[in-house]
C-alpha cells in the first residue's frame, strides 16, 4: 500500500512538484486577471485562414452558427480566455484546468 492509498490527503513527490509549478505559473501571470480578453477573433468579420487559432474559431462558428445557450466544456482552459470568448458568443461555458 502506497502513502497516497493509506492517506488520500498525502501527495506524491510528482504531485507536489506539479502543484508548485502551477502555483508559480499562476503567480507569474497574475496580471492577466486584470487584462481584458481580445474578442476580435470571434467577432471580427476579417478572417485569417492561415492562422490555426483563428481557423479553430471559424470551425466553431461554422459548426454552431447560433451557439447562444449551448453548453460548452473547455477542458484545459488555462486562464480561461477561450471560455470568455465562447461566453461572449452566448454559450453557457464551463472550463476546467489542472492549475
Amino acid at each position: 500500500m502506497t502513502a497516497t492509498q493509506s492517506n488520500p490527503d498525502a501527495l506524491t513527490a510528482r504531485q507536489l512538484s506539479e502543484q508548485q509549478f502551477h502555483a508559480q505559473y499562476a503567480t507569474k501571470h497574475a496580471g492577466l486577471a486584470s487584462t481584458p480578453v481580445d474578442l476580435s477573433i470571434c467577432v471580427s468579420k476579417q478572417r485569417r485562414p492561415w492562422n490555426a487559432y483563428w481557423s479553430l474559431y471559424d470551425r466553431i462558428i461554422a459548426a454552431a452558427p447560433d451557439i447562444k445557450g449551448k453548453r460548452v466544456l473547455v477542458p484545459g482552459c488555462g486562464f480561461g480566455e477561450d471560455c470568455i470568448r465562447l461566453a461572449a458568443l452566448g454559450a453557457d461555458v464551463h472550463g476546467i484546468d489542472l492549475s
